[in-house]
């Protein structure tokens, strides 16, 4: 399909070429199609990358991408593409508007495209300055700032990624002072240049940006060199070899003010969800009690200079509620009721501290600790339902080389009967109890030694169906939440919300004893409010990555084609088992599936196998 996708963009594309330049246009998608696959495996949006502008650019229907690709590459691309008739600030806005709520997979089709955009952009302006505004539609630095930066905003959850640390660095290089890219250049060209304008020129230069011929003449001379030609080996011992003893012996005098500096320690002391808050730990000592996970955070650093400004600030993103303000020594941030697990930290240094010390932390999650983040970089995943079991922290003198790392502690206690190396997918009924079908579709899952998840409605829920739903528990299925009348989520504010979920789960402990720990919004319609009540119930809100529209068009022979020609492992699959005729394509799907070698288990162990589920996040699919 990659192979497929990038010929079709190659001609759909052909004669166009960059902003400015005449560098062919195709090398935009292909670069974004690098990018993206940096950050995920998934060939479907791998696809969508390369032809991500085929709709906007070169008059690509979507039904001839959907014929060609696909109905998620189509409905990817289009996420993607803008509507051209609209202004340039309507077109921005409704990006960053659709971002909001976009899922993770169109998340990362987007920092793909608008990292390539921006290192463009940085090549450029690293030649020109601000002249660069000029190419653009719209010439006001100022409006693009804010929509990089908007999208920026939007794309937090993925900041684990190198490709968003990237466009962070990329952003603060280009939206900053006309100072500072004169700066950028003069350390250059006598051999000085910051850590951070390090990291600027190597990305640039990765990227086919630093060309050796003529580094800082306008972007005409880019076809005598061509984009891709690296900096040759020797080119940075000959500028230094220009600079003589009297740069070496600057740096021997850096260095030594740096060994100057006094040892600082760190101390922290996290809330634990079972027990309350821990005692102090302190620099580079694990926070983390086996069983429990944090809630909140409090930090400080010891032995700080006196005379020496700033301090150490931290944030924490809490499971439902998202990041939560700054705080600094020692004072309270998270929560210490309900519940809600942290997933993610920042710590970041000010002042003085900043300018000579870094901090860096890492969080135990998914039975394992992350790498060492640093000043400012999220540690641990948010909005994955990963939850932080533990916390570990350190700070070294500015430049030097990371804490020792943590010894890998053992994984979680996963769901038994379950094989976490062959492939397995969750199927979903949605809307039952009805008996006739639903009992013909446990008896295919019980004949195959399969399970499901049932989202039933309340209203569903009574003496008739009883029996029924204590079948489902006996088999292993699990049973959960639809709501009790069918009421979108987004349309019933926070009481009809609680009142609705609640009224099910009473019902079904009811029936059969067991209280269900998933929602799904009914006809997929959720916001950020919707959510965060679900948080507080610590439910999470259970999507799909195959809509097999059973309920549509009610036919077996397209139910069963929507799930066999596309099912992956990870998928959540989505059916209705009030429907004479999902039986009869349940009664086909599931053999089948069990004969290709998928496991057939709940929502539940599936997600428990693929990384954790949390109250308050939205899940589609577990892909590995």
């Amino acid at each position: 399909m990659v192979r497929k996708a990038a010929l079709f963009a190659a001609k759909a594309h052909e004669g166009a070429v960059r902003k400015g330049s005449n560098i062919p246009y195709i090398t935009h998608p292909m670069e974004t199609a690098v990018i993206v696959s940096m950050m995920t495996d998934d060939k479907e949006v791998i696809a969508a990358a390369l032809l991500h502008d085929v709709i906007e650019d070169a008059g690509v229907s979507e039904d001839e991408l959907r014929e060609q690709f696909g109905d998620r590459v189509a409905w990817l691309v289009a996420k993607e593409s803008e509507d051209k008739s609209r202004t340039w600030e309507e077109r921005k806005a409704t990006t960053i508007k659709k971002l909001e709520t976009a899922g993770r997979d169109s998340k990362i089709l987007a920092l793909g495209d608008k990292l390539s955009n921006l290192r463009c952009t940085a090549r450029d302006y690293m030649h020109i300055g601000d002249k660069v505004w000029e190419r653009f539609h719209q010439k006001d630095p100022q409006m693009q700032c804010w929509y990089y930066t908007g999208v920026l905003k939007q794309l937090e959850d993925l900041a684990n990624f190198p490709a968003y640390q990237e466009y962070t660095l990329l952003c603060d290089f280009v939206f900053g002072t006309e100072n500072k890219i004169n700066n950028f250049k003069k350390g250059l060209n006598m051999g000085k240049i910051s850590k951070k304008m390090r990291k600027v020129a190597m990305i640039l230069a990765t990227a086919g940006a630093i060309w050796l011929a003529s580094p800082f003449t306008a972007a005409a001379d880019e076809q005598k060199t061509g984009p891709g030609v690296e900096l040759e080996q020797g080119a940075e011992e000959e500028t230094a070899a220009e600079t003589g003893g009297q740069e070496e012996l600057q740096l021997e005098q850096e260095e030594l003010q740096v060994d100057q500096l006094p040892d600082l320690e760190t101390v922290c002391q996290a809330f634990m969800a079972g027990s309350g808050w821990s005692e102090e730990y302190g620099d580079n000592f694990e926070c983390v009690r086996a069983g429990d996970y944090l809630t909140a955070l409090k930090a400080t650093l010891q032995g700080q200079p006196e005379g020496m400004s700033g301090t150490l600030t931290y944030q924490v993103n809490v499971s439902g509620l998202g990041w939560q303000p700054w705080a600094e020594n020692m004072a309270e941030t998270g929560n210490t009721e309900g519940g809600a697990a942290l997933e993610a930290v920042k710590m970041e240094l000010t002042g003085e501290l900043k300018e000579n010390y870094d901090i860096y932390y890492m969080v135990y999650q998914n039975g394992t600790w992350t790498d060492w983040a640093v000043n400012g970089i999220p540690a641990g995943q948010e909005g994955v339902g990963l939850r932080a079991d533990g916390i570990r922290m350190s700070v070294t003198k500015k430049g030097q080389a990371p804490p020792a790392e943590p010894e890998k502690l053992p994984g979680p206690i996963l769901p038994a009967g379950v094989d976490p190396s062959r492939p397995m997918v969750a199927l979903t009924f949605d809307d039952g109890p009805k008996v006739s079908v639903t009992n013909r579709i446990l008896n295919s899952l019980e004949a195959c030694g399969g399970r499901a998840t049932f989202f039933m409605v309340g209203t569903n829920i009574n003496k008739g169906t009883s029996p029924t739903i204590q079948r489902m528990v006996s088999l292993n299925c699990e049973v959960a939440n639809h709501t009790d009348s069918h009421k979108y989520l987004s349309k019933i504010g926070a009481g009809g919300i609680v009142s609705q979920v609640q009224a099910v789960n009473q019902k079904l402990q009811n029936v059969c004893g067991v209280e269900p720990k998933l929602v799904r919004p009914p006809g997929g319609y959720y916001d950020k409010a919707s959510l965060n009540v679900l948080g507080t119930l610590g439910m999470p809100a259970i999507m799909w990555s195959i809509d097999t529209r059973d309920w549509q068009h009610k036919n077996p022979s397209r139910t069963i084609s929507s799930v066999l020609d596309h099912v992956r492992d990870g998928d959540i699959i989505l059916m209705h088992d009030i429907y004479g005729t999902t039986a009869d394509a349940a009664e086909v799907i599931i053999p089948e599936l069990v004969k290709r070698g998928y496991q057939l288990v709940t929502v539940s162990e599936l997600g428990a196998y693929r990384g954790g589920i949390a109250g308050g996040q939205v899940y589609s699919r577990f892909y590995r």
